[in-house]
């Protein structure tokens, strides 16, 4: 059975992250788990609780854009560094 992939999308629009989802299953990518953040703190409190093996990111976001949930999901320990 082939590895499955647990995904984060993280976007302010709903619509878009219905949109990728439903892209990524129509790929045909063994899939796992889901998950949805709607901005980046939230994004990286999802890091924090469940691993991931993709994360898809909008740039333009409130709170916490793109860029710096990047620098944050970076500095975590759980984040595997290429």
């Amino acid at each position: 059975m082939p590895s499955v992939l647990e995904v984060l999308i993280v976007d302010d629009s709903a619509a878009i992250r219905k949109i990728l989802q439903r892209m990524l299953k129509q790929a045909e990518i063994p899939l796992g788990e889901i998950y949805e953040a709607g901005e980046g703190v939230e994004a990286v409190d999802t890091l924090r609780k469940q691993k991931v093996g993709l994360v898809l990111s909008d740039i333009n976001m409130p709170n916490m854009d793109g860029l710096e949930f990047c620098q944050a999901g970076s500095a975590l320990s759980c984040v595997r560094k290429p």
